[in-house]
């Protein structure tokens, strides 16, 4: 387990950092759509491991790099940070 949430912080770091590869991701219609694209790229993990890094221990830990939030297909910063501070 420990791993595979290693791996889906990897995975939330290069959707904040790689444009071309998020849009990919997020173009994607379904969460099981997503989350096979992102493991055919090698990122061995599940939504649920993503979305458990995504919630507030993941903010508190990396402030500088909110996480991705996949109800506003993208980062947090630029739609939804200020209704969470």
């Amino acid at each position: 387990m420990a791993l595979s949430l290693n791996t889906a912080r990897t995975l939330i770091d290069r959707m904040q950092t790689d444009d071309m590869f998020r849009e990919q991701v997020m173009a994607l219609e379904t969460l099981e759509e997503r989350s096979t694209h992102w493991q055919a790229a090698g990122f061995d993990c599940t939504p649920d491991e993503v979305n458990q890094l995504a919630g507030t221990s993941e903010r508190e830990e990396r402030p500088e790099n909110l996480p991705l939030s996949w109800a506003c297909k993208g980062p947090c910063h630029t739609k939804c940070a200020a209704r969470d501070q």
